[in-house]
């Protein structure tokens, strides 16, 4: 087993101000390439940064309704879900295409294209609110927490969290209002 990061983050600092000033703008064509196949994407615009051994990447997000349901008013796991995902997969696809991941330095984006939508295997997702969001606007911080090989899968490990609104970025783990958790392999990722 390969560990390239475990990450220890203190309760309030989400973001500190190294990381913002090197945070860099994920091109919003490969965001709408990455979500094609979603039927309603939940990324406006994405920032991503490494470091040290971590990779942080922050996202201002949101829908205009809901689109399985009537609106609630509030957001609903699903949403909480949904907009985990895509930020994932942006995240981990930047990464790979940065050259982020040791193991896989040597591939590129045609590599995450080709893998992504069926190598991709969410193992567990937990998730928690603490207080309601506005669904229609609200911002992500995702942390790749810890990478590993085994056998012929590399796992993730996966942090998020949401804030309500479109902050800059947030600061403190007071304006959480959502977090949820997940544990993410690639299959076959050195095929």
């Amino acid at each position: 087993m390969h560990t390239i990061s475990e990450v220890e983050h203190g309760e309030n600092n989400i973001l500190s101000s190294v990381e913002e000033a090197n945070m860099s703008l994920i091109d919003n064509g490969f965001i709408s390439e990455t979500l094609k196949h979603y039927w309603v994407s939940f990324i406006r615009s994405a920032k991503i940064v490494k470091q040290d051994k971590m990779i942080l990447s922050y996202s201002r997000l949101g829908i205009d309704k809901p689109w399985y349901c009537d609106d609630t008013g509030h957001m609903n796991a699903v949403e909480l879900n949904l907009s985990f995902n895509q930020l994932m997969y942006v995240s981990i696809g930047q990464s790979i295409c940065n050259g982020w991941i040791p193991e896989l330095n040597d591939k590129g984006q045609d590599y995450f294209f080709e893998k992504y939508w069926k190598d991709f295997l969410i193992t567990k997702i937990e998730s928690k609110f603490k207080a309601p969001v506005n669904v229609s606007e609200f911002s992500g911080l995702l942390r790749i927490t810890k990478i590993r090989a085994a056998s012929s899968h590399l796992w993730f490990n996966l942090d998020y969290t949401v804030v309500p609104g479109n902050k800059d970025y947030p600061q403190a783990e007071a304006f959480t209002h959502a977090h949820s958790t997940m544990t993410l392999a690639i299959t076959n990722y050195n095929v």
